[in-house]
């Protein structure tokens, strides 16, 4: 995992373009840019009282049965509910909650930054064996602190089991990610100093 952890620290300092909005229901007006990879779709999504999430897939793989994932996740209000949380806080209650159905899991230090004046931060988290299956996952995530919500964006791999540190994800996948949350943003077409792309606005 250094060489993850040493990746993270390039996230703060990289800037961050805009591409597709998934959801625009946050009280706030901000909207979370992003571009899924060439082939991925839309396959579940839900929106809860205080929840909305949704996951893409690439072709040919189903909601039961998938290797690869991209989930964008908005928690409503919860910036609003919950000032004193800030975004590399809300990264420590999600490895809890990984944890909770993982054996042996582990993490990467938190990269917390300033993102356009959001609060962000990345995090890699790694579960060897996943409670009851002879599967394990490896997630990057970032997170992201609006004017009223809190935005998650992750990259999933999911296949076998694996022994420690020793995580089937290659390097060029991480690179990959990285730079994929790189140009994972929030923006407000409402705030001049927080503008969305041409073509993005409601």
């Amino acid at each position: 995992m250094r060489r993850i952890a040493a990746l993270l620290v390039l996230l703060a300092a990289a800037p961050a373009a805009a591409a597709e909005d998934f959801e625009k229901g946050d009280p706030g007006g901000d909207q979370v840019q992003f571009n899924p990879p060439d082939g991925w779709s839309p396959a579940q999504q839900d929106k809860g009282e205080g929840a909305y999430h949704i996951l893409y897939l690439p072709e040919g793989s189903t909601v039961e049965d998938w290797r690869w994932s991209l989930k964008a996740q908005i928690f409503f209000n919860l910036a609003v509910d919950r000032p004193d949380l800030s975004a590399a806080d809300f990264t420590e209650n999600l490895v809890r909650f990984y944890a909770a159905s993982c054996d042996g899991g582990y993490s990467s230090p938190v990269s917390a930054f300033d993102e356009h004046g959001y609060q962000a931060a990345v995090r890699v988290i790694a579960c060897p064996r996943l409670l009851g299956e002879a599967k394990g996952s490896v997630t990057m995530l970032k997170v992201m602190r609006g004017r009223a919500s809190y935005f998650v964006v992750e990259r999933t791999w999911r296949g076998p089991a694996f022994s420690g540190e020793n995580t089937p994800v290659s390097q060029a996948t991480i690179d990959e990610w990285a730079e994929f949350l790189t140009t994972t943003r929030l923006c407000n077409p409402a705030v001049a100093r927080r503008p969305c792309p041409p073509g993005s606005e409601p």
